[in-house]
This record gives structure tokens, C-alpha cells and sequence, in this order.
């Protein structure tokens, strides 16, 4: 699959996608992208930060999607990185294009053989040796990629074999403690080995990048990689092999079935794809692999109902794999049946490919069963397929101009939950639909709706009022139906228009922090709420704050045998 010649998304939506905060930080992190590999639907990339971040961003449509080992992400945000990787991407397209959007072509879609794999830079890339017009055919070799690789130094290629070798040492076990350590070895040899690539050295790393592509997800099996360096190794050694048969002359037919079995039998990690390896593969190879993925398919039919840790394929990576052939057959029905009956139905997907094809009834039908089926997602969370984007939902039904069911799906979102994401959602849907007007409509009608509910707890009416900086209608539905454990986010607003409910609320958080008593760390926490009490009664009046200053004197005396709050009290000049 070539790389994108046209951008698909724009600046615009990874900013909406991560908040213009993280968008401006990730933009200042452009320059650190590092090892960029793009195909047409897929990108990959290390970014160096305070450790180096393996990331990765996809892209259906218009709305990208991605994975990234900062913990940014892991909370479950549109990182820095990915924006980073994002800009990188569009800044690697040609100038007359860059400005234009339009929506990239599933893996293979319309396509068919293997010349439509082709996953090398394209001519704009400036290298000649890496685009598709020096790749040899197969007829060449087993391969059949050509190019820049063609040259071996028996020698450096030796020397990376031990130095792959001594890295993949690991002696047992690797706990939570060396697995940085392992990790940091295992990259040092990668880093010289990705500078083998720039090179044009793809044949003489290949060997060593096979076997770390192989040796570090054995290593992760039998380790404690809770924070990830050993996985991210694992995930640039595959991504690093996968250029290296791009851009070199592998024996396809060794390829073919060694990508297969591989990924056949993956734990989950590292992700490979057929469009990695780009026309490596060759004829033969790609026959070989196509006939593994059909025996492996079988295999997993038969293993229907045996547990997850005795099946000898994981199911939904050969679904993957079957997928992947359908696309480059170009039979879309071939794989909307695979997406329909895989283990989690993936709409978007199906979706993508009926679009594609032109079948936009049949695409219609599967966004209603997707609208049916609570399949409609309105944060930047990954959906990896399975859900549809609400844009996308909106999108598709105004321009099939069935109004009343994007309206309809819009409501039903909102009323499930009244979460801030699908009041923005509803409103965007009226603004959309008929400007700001609309817009103003809908968000009264929407908070109308919220005050006529009977709430058990105020935690989701004041969620809302918060997200729109309305702190007086925060304070109300906390009257109405209590706070829960929004009542500090109440008593920290600033600025604050109801002190003394703040201070009332400060009141209850410091008894509770005062009878479950945890040490330095409580008591830090009960000398913050008490010096924001004597901030807030300040605000009330003067009777206010002598009351709070009796009130921390007699803790003061209660609590004298608390040397941790004693100290941190007389720190604070409390009285």
C-alpha cells in the first residue's frame, strides 16, 4: 500500500481531538520524530521525550486514531506524541497536496495482487533507491523488492548478529526492575541498526532485526514489562524488519511463511500488517503466506470453544490477516463477512470498505445497526474499528439527508449520560444543522432536560455546569440534589461565588480526611483544606474566620500526639 498522496485529516482535527493545550505542545515536539513510516492508512514513528515513546496513528476517513507507551495516553488522551506524529505526517506530503483532504483507501481496497502492496517512501521522499520504480520484480529473486539493500557487508552484518545476540541475552526471568535496563540494551542495538537503513544497508540488518523481532517478544513473555520499554523495543524491531524487507531482496518465500506463522501465533503484540512489507513478499511469498493464513483459519474453526491460553493461532489476528487478503483482492463482500462475524463487529470498518466501493445504501444500513447497537463514540477514545465516530455518524446521515435521525442519535447520546462530551455533540449537531441559532436552541433544550431529571446525586448536572464555566448553576444542582464527590471541585472554584458553601463543604472534607488518618501524605492534604478554609471564611467575614481558627485550634489540641500534622501545621503558620 503507497503512502498517502493527499492528506487525510488536517491540523484542524488533531487539534479538536487532543485540545489546543496538548495540540501546541505536540506541535514544539515535531522536530523530535524520529524513524517515520508511513503507509496509506497507517504511520509509525519513536519520539524522544524524556524516554524515547513508540507511537502510531491510523487513520479512517477523516478521524485519525492511534498508540502511543506515554502515560499521557495510557489515561486515555489524544497525546503530544501523537499530535507530533500527526503534523509529521502531513508535513511529508507534497506541498500542492498537503492542504487537501480526502479519504484514504483501505488496505488493498480495489486492488488486486501484489504490486498493490508496495509500502516504500514514494518519490517524494527524495530516494531514488526507495521508490517503487527500483524495486525489482519478481522474476529477480524470491523477493522481489530490490533496491538500496542490494549491497551486503558480510562483515557489519555479522557484527549485528552479536551484538542482536548479546542484547537478547537475558538470563531467566526479567522483573519489573532490569526490564529498563534490557529494554535500553535492546534499543542501543537498534538505533545502529536503524542508521544501517538510512544507509541503504537493508540486507546486512535484516538478520539482526529478524532475530530481535523474534528474540524480544519471547523476552516480553517472561518478564514484567508493566511500563512497557520491552514491548516498545519489540515494536520498533518488527517495524525495523519490516522496512528492511521493503527496501532490501528477502527470500519471499521464507517471508511469506515466516510472517504468517509469526503472526499467527502472536500474544498480541508486536502489530505487524501485510502492507508493512510492502511487494517483499513476491509472488510465491505471497501464495505461501495466503495458504498459511487459509490452514490457520481452519485451525481456528475447529478451536471454537477451546480456551483462549490452549488455541494454537489467536483468533483475531489470522481474522486480521484473512481481512487484509480480502482487501487486496479488492472483495469487499469477502471482507465485510470477515469484519461482521469476527468476535467484536467491527462497523466503522465494514463502513469503510461499502463507502469505498460506492454501496452507500448498504453503508447507510450498517450506520443504523451501528446507532442500534450503542456503537457511536463521541470522545477521542480508540476504537480500533468497532465503533463509529459520532462526526462520522452526523456526517453520513445529513448528507443523506435524514436530519431527524442524526438528531435523533444525537439525544439518545446526551440523555444516556448528560457527560459534557455529548452535550458539545448535540450542540455541534444544531450548529451544524442551522448555525448559532440552532445551536443556542439546542444547548437550552439540552439543560432544560438536565433540570427536569431527578438525579439521585448532582455529580452529572454539576460535570456539566463546570464544563461550561456556569459555577452558579454548579452551585444550584448541588443544592437540588447534593454534591457527591464533585463537592471540592464546588469549594475550589475560583473564582468562588458561594464562599461559605465552599467553606461548609471544606468543613466535611476535613472531618473525613481526620478520621482516616494516613500519615505525611494526610497530613499535608488536612493542612491545604485547612489554610483553604481560613482563604475561603476570609471571603464570608471576620466571625467567619475566628470560627475556622477556633475550629483549627482545637484540632491542634485533639490531635497533639500527631507529630507528621503537628509539624506540618507550625510549617503552615497555622494557629
Amino acid at each position: 500500500m503507497p503512502p498517502p498522496q493527499r492528506s487525510p485529516f488536517d491540523a484542524a482535527r488533531l487539534e479538536l481531538l487532543a485540545g489546543t493545550t496538548v495540540y501546541d505542545r505536540g506541535r514544539a515536539y515535531l522536530p523530535r520524530v524520529k524513524g517515520l513510516a508511513l503507509t496509506a492508512t497507517h504511520a509509525t514513528a519513536r519520539i524522544r521525550g524524556t524516554v524515547t515513546y513508540r507511537v502510531s496513528l491510523t487513520w479512517h476517513a477523516r478521524t485519525p486514531d492511534g498508540d502511543c507507551t506515554c502515560p499521557h495516553f495510557a489515561s486515555g488522551f489524544f497525546c503530544k506524541h501523537l499530535v507530533a506524529l500527526g503534523l509529521a505526517v502531513l508535513a511529508s506530503l507534497p506541498p500542492d497536496d498537503a492542504p487537501t483532504s480526502a479519504t484514504s483507501t483501505p488496505a488493498g481496497e480495489g486492488a488486486s495482487g501484489a504490486s498493490s502492496l508496495s509500502a516504500g517512501p514514494g518519490p517524494e521522499a527524495g530516494n531514488p533507491a526507495l521508490t517503487p520504480s527500483a524495486h525489482g520484480s519478481p522474476s529477480s529473486g524470491e523477493g522481489g523488492a530490490g533496491g538500496g539493500g542490494a549491497v551486503v557487508d558480510e562483515e557489519l552484518k555479522e557484527y549485528f548478529l552479536r551484538e542482536a545476540r548479546e542484547a537478547g541475552r537475558t538470563h531467566g526471568y526479567v522483573d519489573y526492575w532490569r526490564a529498563p535496563d534490557v529494554a535500553g540494551g535492546l534499543d542501543s542495538v537498534l538505533d545502529e541498526l536503524e542508521e544501517a537503513l538510512d544507509r541503504g544497508l537493508a540486507d546486512t540488518a535484516a538478520p539482526a532485526l529478524l532475530r530481535l523481532t523474534t528474540r524480544i517478544r519471547a523476552i516480553t513473555l517472561n518478564a514484567d514489562d508493566s511500563d512497557g520499554f520491552l514491548g516498545a523495543a519489540g515494536q520498533w524491531a518488527a517495524d525495523l524488519y519490516a522496512r528492511a524487507c521493503r527496501e532490501g531482496n528477502p527470500d519471499g518465500l521464507k517471508l511469506g511463511k515466516w510472517l504468517a506463522k509469526f503472526r499467527g501465533e502472536t500474544p498480541g503484540w508486536p502489530e505487524m500488517a501485510l502492507a508493512d512489507f510492502g511487494d517483499s513478499l513476491g509472488e510465491k511469498g505471497l501464495a505461501a503466506y495466503r495458504r498459511s493464513v487459509e490452514a490457520m483459519a481452519r485451525v481456528v474453526e475447529e478451536e471454537k470453544g477451546v480456551s483462549v491460553s490452549e488455541r494454537k493461532y489467536d483468533r483475531s489476528e489470522v481474522e486480521k490477516m484473512q481481512i487484509e487478503l480480502a482487501d487486496l483482492d479488492g472483495d469487499v463482500d469477502a471482507a465485510v463477512a470477515l469484519l461482521a462475524g469476527s468476535e467484536y463487529l467491527h462497523y466503522d470498518g465494514i463502513i469503510d470498505r461499502l463507502e469505498a466501493a460506492g454501496r452507500q445504501r448498504e453503508a447507510m444500513a450498517w450506520l443504523d445497526r451501528a446507532v442500534e447497537a450503542g456503537r457511536i463514540r463521541v470522545d477521542s477514545g480508540l476504537g480500533y474499528g468497532v465503533v463509529v465516530s459520532f462526526d462520522r455518524a452526523v456526517s453520513m446521515y445529513l448528507a443523506d439527508g435524514r436530519e431527524e435521525d442524526a438528531r435523533a442519535m444525537a439525544w439518545g447520546l446526551f440523555t444516556a449520560d448528560a457527560a459534557p462530551a455529548k452535550f458539545d455533540a448535540w450542540v455541534r449537531l444544531g450548529s451544524q444543522i442551522g448555525g448559532s441559532a440552532l445551536a443556542a436552541r439546542y444547548a437550552a433544550e439540552a439543560l432544560a432536560w438536565v433540570d427536569a431529571q431527578e438525579w439521585q446525586v448532582g455529580v452529572k448536572p454539576i460535570e456539566l455546569a463546570l464544563h461550561l464555566g456556569d459555577h452558579e448553576r454548579a452551585w444550584e444542582a448541588a443544592d437540588r440534589w447534593g454534591a457527591g464527590y464533585r463537592a471540592q471541585t464546588l469549594a475550589d472554584m475560583d473564582p468562588q461565588p458561594r464562599p461559605a458553601a465552599a467553606l461548609e463543604a471544606y468543613r466535611g472534607l476535613l472531618g473525613r480526611a481526620m478520621e482516616s488518618w494516613g500519615g505525611q501524605g494526610a497530613a499535608q492534604e488536612a493542612v491545604a483544606m485547612m489554610r483553604k478554609m481560613r482563604a475561603l471564611a476570609a471571603l464570608v467575614g471576620a466571625e467567619a474566620r475566628a470560627e475556622v481558627d477556633r475550629e483549627i485550634a482545637e484540632i491542634r489540641a485533639e490531635y497533639r500526639r500527631r507529630p507528621t500534622l503537628m509539624a506540618a501545621m507550625e510549617r503552615a503558620g497555622l494557629p
